[in-house]
């Protein structure tokens, strides 16, 4: 695993979701998910996010039954494991993904769920730390998610578009053949921009859905804005200027439509 590691009380936290639940119907997602793929070593955060294959009605489907795990009484969908790690628990069922939202009874927020089916579809079992192995989407599947959490909220999620880049700027590796391949020279894609290309590729070969293709295309239109490009290029640190991360958004979208073609 990368080096954006589970501290031993995340690691347990997990450990303990397993035994609830079993590995077939859970799955990590988020920053940490990514961590499983790439470095994401300046990414330092507390919080786990993972999917649980259930319903509202049947949820917290056993958790509450754990000694010492306590649900976040304004977040309906946020607990604290016995260690005090936040752990945002989602319910993915698919009669819950059909509909694309979820929204908890007596709760006004709604949260977006397109997408998620493909976390059930797709994720693979990980080994993520010593004796814990769990199911993780692949990388394409993780940026998507964040994609939807992004135009949820844009105005605070910049967190996303942080990720973001460096999964630009880092994924495939280096050393990957996916970005030695011909459709890469015959478009006379530079070394920084062969990674994004691959991406958008990936991302456009999950079989989307109209409303994920629909999604995809609004957040690609999104990141072309001038408000967007600074908040990459000036909160993130890695850009000097926005000519420096515009061909990679650019790649990205170039390999997206090179399948749709």
């Amino acid at each position: 695993m990368p080096s954006n590691s589970l501290t031993a009380d995340q690691a347990s936290a997990l450990a303990e979701l397993l035994s609830c639940w079993g590995p077939d119907r859970l799955a990590l997602i988020g920053a940490h998910a990514l961590g499983c793929h790439i470095d994401l070593a300046w990414r330092r955060t507390a919080d786990l996010d993972v999917a649980v294959l259930t319903t509202v009605d049947a949820y917290p489907d056993g958790l509450e039954r754990i000694a010492g795990w306590r649900r976040d009484s304004r977040v309906p969908h946020r607990w604290y494991s016995p260690r005090d790690i936040p752990v945002d628990v989602l319910p993915t069922h698919p009669d819950l993904l059909h509909d694309g939202q979820l929204q908890w009874p007596g709760d006004d927020a709604v949260l977006n769920l397109v997408g998620m089916r493909l976390v059930n579809e797709s994720a693979q079992p990980m080994e993520v730390a010593s004796h814990v192995t769990v199911r993780v989407p692949p990388v394409a599947v993780l940026v998507l998610l964040k994609m939807a959490s992004y135009l949820d909220r844009p105005h605070e999620r910049h967190r996303d578009l942080q990720d973001l880049v460096h999964v630009l700027r880092e994924y495939p590796p280096a050393d990957d053949d996916r970005r030695y391949t011909e459709d890469i020279f015959d478009r006379n894609l530079d070394a920084q921009q062969a990674g994004p290309y691959v991406l958008g590729k990936e991302i456009r070969a999950l079989n989307l859905t109209g409303e994920e293709l629909h999604l995809v295309e609004r957040f690609f239109d999104a990141l072309r804005t001038d408000e967007v490009i600074a908040v990459m290029t000036r909160e993130v640190g890695v850009f000097a200027e926005a000519a420096d991360v515009i061909p990679l958004l650019d790649a990205s979208r170039l390999g997206f439509d090179a399948l749709a073609s």
